[in-house]
């Protein structure tokens, strides 16, 4: 228990918190994230320095640039406090989540980290009119960079024939990610 060694033992996934309408533990609260990939701790380790984060935001883009952001139902629970904070923030900037359904493993699926390449695709192909794509990091494995159905990175990028950005784990190399075309951001 806490008591007995200084720090909490078990922490439930992420995805508990969200689904009980809840706020996960913050980052602070976690000694180390040894299952960061079974979603223990990914949303306290997105949003950790976030309001540092808000600062430094342009306030303006030299031109109009629509960004979407393809998530599950649960991954827009997570990013869309920082979409809403970034279009506020950001004049010229419309960032939009795009929620799709994992065809792979069914509707009950709603993590990011099990969406097929698939889905990405048809996402882009069915929302064609922006100028950015932002995936999450998650969805790829780090090994080979590619989706839970065999498709890579490139293939996609290939298929697809428009501008895609992993978008990171963080609230930082999510938001570098949609303003990387705007440096010095």
């Amino acid at each position: 228990t806490r008591q007995a060694i200084g720090y909490p033992l078990v922490f439930p996934s992420d995805e508990f918190y969200l689904i009980a309408g809840q706020e996960p533990p913050s980052y602070d609260e976690f000694s180390e994230i040894p299952q960061i990939e079974n979603g223990v701790g990914m949303v306290s380790r997105f949003y950790w320095g976030f309001s540092e984060l808000l600062h430094d935001f342009p306030s303006v883009l030299p031109r109009h640039y629509r960004v979407a952001a393809i998530t599950t139902a649960m991954g827009r629970k997570v990013i869309q406090k920082l979409i809403d904070a970034m279009n506020e923030r950001i004049e010229n900037l419309r960032i939009e989540a795009l929620t799709v359904t994992n065809s792979l493993f069914g509707p009950g699926i709603t993590v990011t980290g099990l969406l097929p390449g698939r889905d990405f695709l048809s996402a882009i192909q069915e929302s064609p009119n922006f100028d950015l794509y932002l995936i999450p990091e998650n969805a790829l494995r780090p090994w080979d960079q590619r989706f839970l159905d065999d498709m890579t990175f490139q293939e996609l990028e290939t298929k697809a024939n428009k501008p895609i950005r992993v978008g990171g784990s963080t609230a930082a190399t999510f938001a570098h990610a949609a303003l990387a075309d705007f440096s010095p951001y």
